[in-house]
Formats: structure tokens, C-alpha cells, sequence
């Protein structure tokens, strides 16, 4: 089986089930001369072998024991004979279009056919809700759906059909009791390809012929047949009888398949909450990494700003160096044109120091940056007149006698990072 495609291991199972075939590789072998056509694999097989059929010796309603006996004798007979005679015949007549399915109907055309025929012609009140499919289809239903199945066979040219259909078939007796015991009806004329098909299956011997399939086992058995003119009356008691007979087999098959679906729904309510479980642990795994990763990055950029103000530090600390050698020479206290500055820092300290008048506010500057008590960033401002000295960019190299300052002036250093 590792060969065939998933669909073809499905109409394999199928059709080991419906046929009641053991051997896969004999099934598989009718299925590939069949081109893997799964209902007319079922047809062919059914109408050459008897696969759902037990046949049981139809005891008449009233039938007394001896009549029963003899009944059931005379019955192997005919069929040993008519089983024969059938050989015989096949041997010598020419093809019959029902026996080679010829023509363009198929199973579902025929069975269609048959309904709307019966009810035109005997349906007034009530109309038997016959299932609209073909046999094997009918077969699989009532297999899945743990139903009594009641296959009736037509032959329009049996004296008995047109009373047996008006009394029987249509009587609100038998069809309501179908109805509230859930059976399955279904039913063909075995003048057409289908009907044929089954009947030779069935291989009954009079009309109007009934039978009873039910689910043994693993398939379909056919597990009571009536045959001839029934009265509903009759009949109805026969069909509940046939069910206190069998029901057992189905409580059996029901309650493995409870059991087995208890399992399913169990195993998927366990599967659920494992991947319900697993998804927590994984939403759990994910905001943990998320909560590492984002601790992770928190820490490099602290890093990185700490390492950005130690470079930063470490270039005032350079420029600081750089600069104050830059820085001009503090003139004598008894130079007449120094100017005298006062410079207030932001820690409260205080700077005093000279500069002659040519030298710039960019001097200022670099004099305040290299004390140590001097802020990274900051820029100094004049009180009175109140403005800040443009000691950086275009105004730098203002000499401080252009820029209005001579001789003794108080400056305030403003620390911009404060």
C-alpha cells in the first residue's frame, strides 16, 4: 500500500468494507481492472459475488413449522436449480442490457427513475421516502450512520407488485414505523441496470421481494428477506423483530465508536491544551528574551553614553591642555591699559585676572575653560549693559576694546549643561 496515493487507499478500505473481500491484494486487483472507479468496482462484484447476502429461508407470515420445513426444502431446491438454470442460460442467450450496465443510465439515473415512476403510479396520500442513491451508496449510509437498511426490489410485470405497492408499500403503518425507528428505505427496478445489479446479488427467487441489511461485524449482512405479498400489518412486526434481533450488534458497533470518539475528543482535548501549554511557554520564552533584550540594550546604550561622556571628558581634558598654552601672558599689575576682570563662576568661586586690550574674547574664553572649577559647556555674560559675549563662532576674535570692555569689569560664567 505505499505505493497508492492517499484517495486510492481510501477507495481500497471502501471497498474491502462493502464487498467483504479479506485479501487487499485481490481488492486491489478488482479496483485496477475497474480503473479505480470505487461504485462500479462495488456493482460488478456484487452482481457475481454475494458479499452482504447470509440468505435466510423467508418464513411466510403464519407459517406453521412443518410448512416452514417443507418450505425451506423446496427453497434448496429452487435455488439450486434456478442457480443452474441461471448458468445455463447466460451460456446461450444472447447479453442483456441490465447485466452489462449498457446504455447511458447509471446507478443514481435508475434509482431516480424508480422513485418518481412509483410515486406517479401508486402514491396518492403517502409517499415511502425511498434514499436517493445507488446501492453501494445506500450500503455506506446506513454502515456510517448505524442504520436498518430495507432494499426493496420491483418487478413491474409480477402479478402481486400493484397491490403489494398500493397495500404495503405505501400504507402509513410501514412508512411511519420507518420514519420513527430511523430506518433507511431503498429500492429499485430490477428491469433497469442498477436494479438488476442487485438483484443478483440477492438472488431472490419471487416478487415482491424485501430485505434487511444491517451492520455485523465489519460489513453489511443482509440478515432477513420476505418474499411475496405481505400486509403491513404482518410486516411491521417481522421488521421489529429483526431489530430486537439485531440491535445488539449496533449498541456493540455505537458504543465502540463512543468510545472511540470519547478517545479522539480526549487525545484532541489533551493535544489543545499541550499546544495551549506550549504557546504559554513560548509566549513566556518570548517576553523573557524581549525583557533580556531589552535589559541587554538599556545596558549597551548606558554604555555607550558613559563611554561617549568619558570620551567627552577626555577631549576637554586635551583641549584643556591644548588651549592654555594658547592662552596670553597676564599683563603687570602696573600696565595703565590692562583690563581688570572679575569673573564669577557657577560653584560660587571667582576669577580675577588681567588682559591688555587687544586681547579677544576668545582668549576669555579659553582662560575660563582651563580652570579647573570651569563648566564643560557654558558662555559668559555682561550684567550692564546685560548681554552674552560672543566668545565662540564669528565674534571670537573681537579684541576686548572693541567689545566695550576696559578697565575694571565683573563677567558671569552661565553653565548651559546646569
Amino acid at each position: 500500500m505505499e505505493e497508492l496515493e492517499g484517495s486510492q487507499v481510501d477507495k481500497l478500505l471502501q471497498f474491502q468494507e462493502l464487498t467483504g473481500i479479506e485479501e487487499l491484494a485481490e481488492c486491489r486487483s478488482i479496483l485496477q481492472r475497474h480503473s479505480w472507479e470505487l461504485e462500479r468496482a462495488v456493482h460488478n462484484t456484487l452482481t457475481n459475488r454475494d458479499v452482504v447476502d447470509r440468505w435466510l429461508p423467508v418464513r411466510a407470515p403464519g407459517q406453521g413449522l412443518i410448512g416452514y420445513v417443507i418450505s425451506l426444502v423446496y427453497n434448496l431446491i429452487s435455488r439450486s436449480f434456478w442457480s443452474a438454470f441461471g448458468v445455463f442460460w447466460r451460456l446461450i442467450r444472447p447479453p442483456d442490457r441490465r447485466s452489462i450496465g449498457g446504455g447511458a443510465s447509471s446507478p443514481m439515473n435508475d434509482v431516480e427513475q424508480f422513485i418518481d415512476d412509483f410515486h406517479t403510479r401508486y402514491c396518492t396520500d403517502v409517499r415511502p421516502a425511498f434514499w436517493r442513491s445507488s446501492y453501494s451508496q445506500a450500503l455506506v449510509v446506513a454502515k456510517q450512520e448505524l442504520k436498518f437498511l430495507l432494499i426493496y426490489l420491483h418487478c413491474r410485470d409480477h402479478q402481486s407488485t400493484n397491490a403489494f405497492c398500493r397495500e404495503t408499500m405505501c400504507s402509513v403503518l410501514l412508512n411511519e414505523y420507518l420514519r420513527s425507528a430511523n430506518w433507511l428505505l431503498w429500492g429499485c427496478d430490477v428491469n433497469s441496470a442498477e436494479g438488476y445489479r442487485v438483484s443478483q446479488a440477492l438472488r431472490e427467487n419471487s416478487y415482491p421481494f424485501l430485505a434487511v441489511a444491517v451492520l455485523k461485524g465489519q460489513r453489511m449482512t443482509v440478515v432477513s428477506r420476505y418474499e411475496g405479498h405481505i400486509q403491513p400489518e404482518d410486516l411491521v412486526p417481522l421488521l421489529r423483530t429483526v431489530v430486537t434481533e439485531n440491535e445488539a450488534s449496533l449498541v456493540a458497533v455505537r458504543a465502540e465508536r463512543n468510545e472511540r470518539s470519547q478517545t479522539n475528543l480526549l487525545r484532541q482535548q489533551q493535544d489543545e491544551a499541550y499546544q495551549e501549554s506550549l504557546l504559554a511557554d513560548q509566549e513566556k520564552e518570548r517576553r523573557k528574551r524581549e525583557q533580556q533584550q531589552a535589559i541587554e540594550e538599556e545596558q549597551a546604550r548606558l554604555r555607550a553614553e558613559e563611554e561617549e561622556r568619558q570620551r567627552q571628558k577626555e577631549e576637554i581634558a586635551r583641549l584643556k591642555i591644548e588651549l592654555a598654552d594658547q592662552i596670553p601672558a597676564e599683563p603687570p599689575t602696573d600696565q595703565a591699559n590692562a583690563v581688570h576682570l572679575v569673573i564669577k563662576l557657577p560653584s560660587g568661586g571667582r576669577l580675577e585676572r588681567r588682559f591688555l586690550p587687544e586681547h579677544t574674547l576668545k582668549d576669555i574664553f579659553h582662560y575660563v575653560f582651563c580652570h579647573p572649577d570651569s563648566p564643560d559647556q557654558f558662555e559668559i555674560s555682561q550684567n550692564f549693559p546685560r548681554r552674552v559675549l560672543q566668545c565662540q563662532g564669528e565674534g571670537a576674535n573681537t579684541s576686548l576694546q572693541d567689545a566695550g570692555l576696559g578697565g575694571k569689569q565683573a563677567l558671569f560664567v552661565t553653565d548651559l549643561e546646569a
